[in-house]
């Protein structure tokens, strides 16, 4: 591995996401909707004491497998950010109804069961969403996403929120 990608999720790691990112937002089309989602984990260091990183290792690959998903579909890009937080870009939506609707989907779908032993437990993960204005930079979209993603874990876990949205969940 060149370090390119993350060895246990198959995702790009943290620094080659933020300069494709970079690309994307340079060459982007002005119609198209752009949106970029952090997705965290949630609890993950309880499952980590409980259950033991092989555990926590297997609910990050399912994960990051499904997130992998979303990005073939919506011509996007997915990156591990940090112990147990991926970066999704996804473009490629006729409209903010599809997108809200994509959001509704991938969260829902974001709720993982994990064997550890004999006992099966459910993984949930929060996300935070922002809609690209076609302005702000990388790092700034970015940001965005990051105090989303705050808001949702304030509000209890497990859903999504966006950016300057009130937060609709």
């Amino acid at each position: 591995s060149s370090g390119l990608s993350d060895g246990l999720t198959g995702t790009v790691t943290r620094s080659v996401f933020s300069s494709r990112l970079e690309n994307v937002l340079e060459n982007a089309d002005d119609e198209e909707i752009y949106a970029l989602c952090f997705v965290d984990l949630d609890d993950f260091k309880a499952i980590n004491d409980t259950h033991g990183h092989a555990t926590g290792d297997i609910a990050l690959k399912s994960i990051g497998y499904l997130l992998r998903e979303y990005e073939r579909r919506y011509e996007g890009l997915v990156g591990r950010y940090g112990g147990d937080e991926f970066v999704l870009l996804m473009t490629d939506f006729d409209d903010e109804n599809e997108l809200r609707d994509v959001l509704e989907d991938l969260t829902a779908g974001l709720q993982v069961d994990v064997q550890s032993g004999d006992s099966v437990f459910s993984v949930g993960c929060s996300v935070g969403v922002s809609v690209w204005d076609h302005r702000v930079g990388a790092d700034e979209l970015m940001e965005q996403a990051d105090q989303a993603l705050h808001g949702v874990k304030q509000r209890g876990k497990h859903g999504y929120g966006v950016y300057q949205d009130g937060g609709k969940k």
